[in-house]
């Protein structure tokens, strides 16, 4: 007797979601015999190069590249927002289109855009809700929060990957989600590091976005550390933000901008002694881990997340009080009086954080 063909795995978010992408491709790698199609309607937009792999099997909505502005920016951001919602009957004609071909798949929607689009053709998903999108935004407008909430409960499931956006799900719509970390690349991180290569980078490591405080690290530098470089890379950006704190940069520091590989990723974070986090709000701070687990000490202010941290992992971090003008110059003068404690990370660590491990849990249980 033959095995019953198991349902297809469809992911449908931005071609541009490092995040999405790294869950599907880790996703597929360890799962067997099982069809894995991606859907999209973003592929290479806003000046941000195409990292969907070649071999991916991809499926289009739409695709809206070309009615994008060139560059991010606040007035592009408004812009894209514009053009989804314009667009958005011809994209639930097209998925529901996609979805005849796969009448019994699990559909996974990233972000709640897409979502949207899987609510609206009654479709069987789950939901991976971004931090803001639970944190922020339902704040800011009733007619998203409505819609929200009919998304939460209209899911199969709801996966998140912390316990403050569990809680802003349950508070929003009474529905329970489910927590499962997306987890870091620890195998590549792994055979990236080594400890005798010399620490002595601060680096800036989170989104060139006002959200970030980008501004408020450069400030405390100017005040409390003035001669002491800063390292910026950065997933995204808003581009006049860009411009107006670029001006602000010392001529030593150094900027980046975005590196599309992993591997280089860590390799400057291999030689970070510093790595700096300060957003205004925080969910579960992906680039943090890499960080931590690449061996760097972590400046943050406090959120939730860092509780529930195993303990060689909250040993990396320093928290800052982000009213406190030195604050700069006191984590950097922490962090080297620290520089010699190399990190091990711990069972517990790498059970909670290794995506191959976690993403295998989630195949396993929802998939």
């Amino acid at each position: 007797m033959k095995d019953k063909k198991k349902s297809p795995i469809i992911f449908i978010a931005s071609g541009q979601d490092f995040h999405a992408l790294d869950w599907f491709i880790t996703a597929n790698k360890v799962t067997k015999n099982r069809e894995f199609i991606f859907i999209t309607d973003l592929i290479e937009a806003e000046g941000h190069k195409k990292i969907l792999p070649i071999d991916i099997n991809l499926k289009q909505l739409f695709v809206i590249d070309q009615f994008l502005f060139s560059v991010e920016s606040f007035l592009g951001n408004k812009w894209r927002n514009v053009v989804k919602i314009f667009f958005i009957p011809i994209q639930i004609y097209k998925l529901k289109k996609i979805l005849l071909n796969y009448p019994n798949s699990i559909i996974h929607a990233h972000t709640m855009y897409y979502s949207f689009l899987c609510w609206a053709v009654k479709s069987k998903y789950i939901t991976s809700p971004q931090g803001d999108e639970i944190l922020i935004r339902p704040y800011r407008s009733n007619l998203y929060k409505f819609f929200l909430i009919q998304i939460f409960k209209s899911a199969h499931k709801i996966i998140v990957d912390s316990e403050s956006l569990k809680e802003g799900v349950y508070n929003l719509s009474k529905q329970n989600a489910l927590i499962h970390q997306y987890g870091i690349d620890f195998n590549t991180i792994k055979n990236t590091m080594t400890n005798k290569q010399t620490r002595h980078m601060v680096s800036s490591i989170r989104g060139f976005y006002p959200l970030y405080r980008i501004e408020s690290i450069i400030e405390s530098r100017e005040i409390s550390l003035p001669d002491q470089p800063i390292t910026f890379f950065y997933p995204f950006w808003e581009n006049q933000y860009r411009i107006d704190i670029s001006s602000k940069m010392a001529r030593f520091d150094t900027d980046l901008k975005r590196i599309k590989y992993k591997k280089g990723v860590f390799k400057i974070l291999s030689r970070t002694l510093l790595a700096i986090s300060v957003p205004k709000s925080d969910s579960s701070p992906r680039s943090v881990y890499e960080a931590i687990f690449c061996g760097s000490f972590i400046a943050t202010t406090y959120n939730k997340w860092i509780d529930s941290l195993p303990n060689c992992m909250k040993e990396r971090i320093i928290i800052i009080n982000i009213d406190n003008k030195n604050w700069f110059r006191d984590v950097v003068l922490k962090a080297k009086s620290l520089q010699n404690r190399n990190y091990i990370p711990s069972n517990e660590a790498i059970n909670m954080f290794d995506q191959e491990r976690s993403i295998k849990k989630v195949v396993q249980s929802h998939y």
